[in-house]
């Protein structure tokens, strides 16, 4: 029956109805605010503040070049001249990016839709109370 249910569910989200649509949208602001949470929870945890629409961080100031720095293995083909490039515009490190020696202006987790947040960090914070 919980096969059927689920097959029945998937199947009504993604045909092409208006009602479907409301509830991929209201499905999608579940998770956003399930990942707005997370990274806040981890900002609080690590005394860092963190990315907002709403307000300008005063120590960025606004850089005319974003990176967004991910761990493929491309990373390491990068020379100490594209590091220089990197520093001299804005770059967000994603994921597990903190195993790497560079150190971006900004960090951020995304989550595959099938779990609320990140495991790995949820662990992580687990064992630190805030």
């Amino acid at each position: 029956m919980k096969v059927f249910l689920k097959g029945f569910l998937r199947n009504l989200l993604e045909k092409p109805w208006r009602v479907s649509a409301s509830l991929r949208y209201l499905l999608f602001l579940r998770q956003s605010r399930r990942d707005a949470l997370l990274v806040q929870k981890v900002g609080a945890t690590l005394g860092l503040a963190v990315l907002s629409s709403h307000r300008r961080t005063p120590s960025h100031p606004r850089k005319d070049t974003l990176f967004i720095l991910a761990g493929g293995s491309s990373v390491n083909e990068l020379s100490p001249t594209n590091w220089e490039e990197v520093d001299q515009g804005l770059s967000i490190g994603m994921n597990f990016w903190p195993i790497h020696p560079y150190v971006p202006d900004i960090l951020t987790s995304e989550t595959d839709g099938k779990t609320p947040s990140n495991p790995f960090l949820n662990n992580l914070l687990s064992l630190i109370h805030i």
